[in-house]
């Protein structure tokens, strides 16, 4: 057996190919692949090399650097299933019905959507509007450091609800409109506390 990634770093195995004359076999319709060997061990640095070299930049490329990016520069990113949670709990508390992603700024407004609307955790462009409290320098530290290396290419988001106290979380995440089940593509990197930015 011989072990090879699938896209970016994770193992599964593919059996030894031995040559066996086999019986011509029907025609059938295409199905989608949902499983690529695209790289070996060690090979995604020299992957995203070759592919900056090409102009080739597909959301789900982006998402891999970006959390590799995170993780070499000591940035950590929170238990998404545990933010939801936490966030539920406080917008009971304040009485309010859901919480949402906004934008933090205009150029963070993307056209696409998640999750359910009017469920926790949603975006839509129609309905969130540009985050308009004042976030605290370190969470702005933070926003310039990611933004230098990926530019255009990310966006970021602070959930929100109409509380005097939200107790806000910043997201970061790809422009692309990624089709991924959970929510492996919305990286929580940072919180703190309202009022008085502690956290």
């Amino acid at each position: 057996m011989q072990n090879f990634n699938k896209l970016f770093g994770k193992k599964y195995e593919v059996s030894e190919v031995v040559a066996v004359k086999e019986e011509p076999k029907p025609v059938v319709r295409p199905v989608p692949i949902t499983e690529w060997v695209v790289l070996e061990e060690d090979s995604f640095e020299n992957y995203s090399s070759l592919a900056k070299e090409i102009g080739f930049k597909p959301s789900v490329l982006v998402r891999e650097q970006l959390s590799l990016f995170l993780y070499e520069n000591g940035i950590a990113r929170f238990n998404y299933k545990e933010v939801k949670a936490w966030l539920k709990s406080k917008r009971i508390e304040a009485g309010k019905d859901f919480w949402c992603w906004c934008p933090l700024r205009e150029e963070d407004v993307v056209d696409h959507q998640w999750g359910k609307w009017k469920k926790d955790g949603s975006y839509r462009k129609e309905y969130c509007a540009p985050y308009d409290k004042i976030i605290p320098l370190q969470a702005m530290n933070l926003i310039k450091k990611i933004q230098d290396v990926f530019q255009e290419d990310v966006c970021f988001f602070v959930s929100d609800y109409p509380s005097v106290v939200p107790d806000p979380f910043l997201m970061v995440r790809t422009r692309g409109n990624e089709d991924i089940k959970g929510n492996d593509h919305l990286f929580v990197i940072a919180m703190w506390d309202e009022p008085g930015f502690t956290g």
